[in-house]
């Protein structure tokens, strides 16, 4: 009888023994579960030996092996199209055990929604600047048309404005070569040009500084002026609804005798109108047609009370003419 119940609780204790020396994998993820954008898989190992490494496998495909706790992997799930996806995570000790777990997940990143979906939202989170999530929803965006130029150009703004200018270059860059007059991306290239010259500022290097400065001046202008010119050649026929916009751009462009043109004509049936007086003042001050500036601004006066802006061009205009009193 003792023995008997000597052996029974012997093979209890072996039972525990042998319970207590199985592996067993922690991990935050369950089977069933729901994936989307990049997905951190963590996992913690309980073992009476030493773990070696523990492998991760996607779809029965090794993916990494990691040989230090806690061991992870990070999937991107955008490199998978949505639906089932199993993941095998296997555990090796130094005493030869072993121990794997397989889930089966569904990955969900919204491609069926299509692009504009994801740029919708991106574009609400780009106006409360919240880059990160900008940047995660056009990644579904780009997964679904990597072509697209409106999610290609909202990811350079989000890239832009979290400072990351070279991958916001490449993306505007992407854009202009499909699209080469642009203006959006044209514009954009500009100010990415401008702020690497401002973040090279303070460099130890200084002549490698004031190259760098230079040359983002340099594109920065070259890129401005293709833009703009773009626009003009782009306008079409001058009307009375569009004028003012024709006139505005030919001054943004340095057009000054075209915007002149027009605007004298306008000047001459209501000299009293400071939208116009204002415009023609200061394209015959950047012309530097000065003479032709004081000629309009004295009919101007004698017709009508000039705005802030007027005045501000009249002390510009007194000044050149030596009128110190004047120009105050």
């Amino acid at each position: 009888m003792l023995k008997r119940v000597f052996g029974t609780v012997t093979l209890a204790l072996l039972a525990f023994a042998v319970c207590q020396a199985q592996m067993v994998l922690n991990m935050g993820t369950k089977d069933g579960d729901t994936i989307s954008g990049e997905k951190d898989f963590r996992v913690t190992v309980q073992s009476q030996s030493r773990v070696s490494q523990v492998e991760f496998y996607v779809n029965d495909n090794l993916v990494f092996t990691d040989d230090s706790t806690p061991y992870e992997l990070k999937l991107d799930t955008l490199n998978y199209n949505d639906g089932p996806l199993k993941v095998t995570i296997a555990a090796y000790n130094a005493a030869g055990e072993s121990k794997k777990v397989t889930l089966t997940l569904k990955v969900d990143n919204g491609l069926a929604l299509g692009v504009k979906h994801h740029v919708d939202i991106a574009d609400k989170d780009l106006v409360n600047q919240k880059w990160d999530d900008a940047i995660a929803a056009l990644r579904v965006a780009l997964k679904i048309d990597a072509k697209d130029n409106t999610a290609r150009m909202a990811m350079a703004r989000a890239y832009f404005g979290k400072g990351v200018y070279d991958l916001a270059e490449k993306y505007v860059r992407d854009v202009m070569e499909s699209d080469p007059a642009n203006l959006d991306a044209q514009n954009l290239l500009a100010g990415i040009s401008l702020r690497t010259a401002f973040k090279a500022i303070g460099g130890a290097d200084r002549d490698h500084t004031i190259d760098t400065i230079s040359e983002a001046f340099k594109t920065a202008s070259q890129v401005r002026r293709g833009a703009l010119m773009d626009r003009v050649a782009k306008f079409g026929t001058v009307t009375d609804d569009n004028r003012m916009a024709y006139i505005d751009l030919m001054n943004e462009a340095g057009r000054y005798s075209l915007s002149i043109d027009q605007l004298s004509a306008m000047f001459g049936k209501d000299e009293s109108d400071p939208e116009v007086a204002d415009r023609l003042l200061y394209a015959q001050v950047r012309a530097g047609r000065f003479v032709d500036a004081q000629v309009t601004l004295t009919k101007h006066l004698r017709r009508g009370e000039p705005d802030a802006y007027g005045y501000a061009i009249k002390s510009i205009i007194d000044d050149w003419f030596g009128d110190q009193r004047g120009s105050m």
